[in-house]
């Protein structure tokens, strides 16, 4: 009995040992991540400093008629908070125009866009942004807004460093244009139009899509965010979102709409682009509790693609222009690219800009492939460009001038060391015979096309001998012409 209490003893010792171990270790220092050379005091941390948004999205509603301006929903006010033992906090505001695809910054140094702007709280730790809906043109709008915030880290495994950390949100304004007559009769700049404010009911369902117009390219994919208020479409839906589209001119250009994906507070349509023409697309959806039906529709416009203006063969040294010839599209990006079998990039533009390109002697020999994206995904086919050497100079003509005398003209191509590469002398392979360059008789350059002509005479060394020559042109880059004979009877 006694031997048994003494093993149960001596297990509950053993235990209390090894945690007592464990303590220890834990209480030993380690090396901390932060432990780093003194010289990256500009290095942006991520350390316990965060952004919260009061919403996710701010959506304004108004309907236009003959009586005037009313308000359906004006949600113009969002609260942001940071959190994290912090001083110094800045602010950058990005503002990107969906439509036109254009990005406005706010600063605390430059707060006066006339529709967005914001205030610091410092005594909540919190930013106010503030958005007032412009109805001038009539046009709904969706803009995304990027909240970026950097400051100093007070934490004392971190102190002085930077930190940051950024949101993002939905801003939306829809006009509903009821009665286009009447409204042409309405001046929104004057003050004597009425304007109601009108909450929405709780019984009432909006459905704003990101896009009221889509522009995208003949046959590819395209993407829509419909933003749902009065209800979740998670949650409150008696069945799946309804579509139909209506094909102008014609069913049989094609396009197809699908929902892909449901949020919260959205639905996520996408498709394929009719390859001509307008497709309409109308979403409706039907609320569980008491039936409420809603519907909205968008328009999917297409746009054709026009072929690249790019070269087909390129020469080192020389500057060439890629022109992608990509239109405004709906797209979230679109670029060009060239690179070549492997993958490896030379270079790359933006947008419709232009790629200027100037291939390195080294790069000699290469096939490069000029590519066009849209939201990274391949669009028309890829284009194969050379990279040659230049041309080998040529004797072209070969004239007798007088007796025993005769003018040699030669073409040179391209560049050597960023200059002109003519020919530098006249190889005399074999025979009786001396030359020298003619300067005067030579024609002006051919500078756009990187063509040097040159004239040079040849006459025999020795009267008395017969009269004939083997010769080549040798350029300023090494280049050698074809071997040309002559023999004078």
């Amino acid at each position: 009995m006694k031997s048994k209490v003494f093993i149960r003893k001596k297990r509950i010792i053993e235990i209390y040992f090894v945690l007592y171990l464990a303590a220890l270790i834990l209480l030993i220092p380690g090396k901390e991540q932060n432990d780093k050379p003194k010289n990256d005091n500009n290095k942006i941390f991520q350390i316990p400093f965060s952004l919260k948004a009061e919403k996710t999205s701010l959506n304004a509603y108004y309907k236009i008629d003959s009586l005037g301006i009313r308000t359906i929903i004006k949600d113009t006010v969002n609260n942001i908070y940071y959190t994290g033992n912090v001083s110094d906090v800045n602010y950058t505001i990005t503002i990107k125009d969906i439509s036109s695809n254009q990005n406005y910054k706010i600063t605390e140094s430059n707060n006066n866009f006339n529709i967005f702007n914001y205030e610091k709280n410092n005594k909540d730790n919190s930013l106010i942004f503030k958005w007032k809906p412009d109805l001038k043109d009539r046009k709904s709008k969706s803009y995304n807004i990027t909240i970026t915030a950097k400051a100093k880290s007070l934490d004392s495994n971190s102190y002085g460093k930077i930190v940051e950390d950024k949101i993002q949100f939905a801003v939306n304004l829809n006009i509903d244009l009821e009665d286009l007559k009447n409204i042409e009769k309405l001046n929104l700049n004057n003050s004597n139009v009425k304007t109601n404010i009108e909450l929405v009911p709780n019984e009432r369902v909006i459905l704003l899509p990101r896009d009221e117009v889509i522009n995208v390219i003949s046959s590819t994919q395209w993407e829509n965010e419909i933003n749902i208020i009065g209800l979740s479409p998670k949650k409150d839906l008696r069945k799946q979102p309804e579509i139909e589209i209506i094909r102008d001119p014609n069913d049989k250009i094609g396009g197809t709409a699908y929902v892909s994906g449901v949020k919260e507070n959205s639905l996520i349509i996408k498709g394929e682009a009719p390859y001509l023409g307008t497709m309409s697309v109308k979403v409706k959806i039907i609320r569980h509790s008491d039936g409420f039906q809603a519907s909205k529709s968008f328009q999917v416009k297409t746009i054709l693609m026009e072929e690249p203006q790019i070269p087909e063969i390129i020469y080192p040294g020389l500057t060439y222009k890629f022109d992608p010839k990509i239109p405004i599209t709906s797209a979230k990006n679109s670029y060009s690219e060239l690179k070549d079998k492997d993958g490896i990039l030379f270079a790359k533009a933006t947008g419709n800009n232009p790629i200027n390109f100037t291939p390195n002697i080294t790069d000699t020999g290469k096939t490069l492939f000029f590519e066009r994206y849209i939201d990274n995904n391949l669009i028309g086919q890829k284009y194969r460009i050379r990279i040659n050497n230049f041309p080998n100079p040529e004797i072209y003509r070969i004239s007798e001038i007088s007796n025993k005398k005769v003018r040699v003209y030669t073409n040179a191509y391209g560049l050597y060391n960023k200059n002109p590469n003519y020919v530098k002398n006249i190889e005399i392979i074999e025979g009786n015979a001396k030359v020298r360059e003619i300067i005067g008789a030579q024609s002006n350059p051919d500078i756009q096309n990187y063509i040097y002509k040159q004239v040079f005479e040849i006459i025999p060394i020795d009267n008395n001998k017969q009269f004939y020559f083997k010769i080549r042109a040798v350029a300023e880059n090494g280049q050698k012409s074809e071997i040309k004979t002559y023999y004078y009877d």
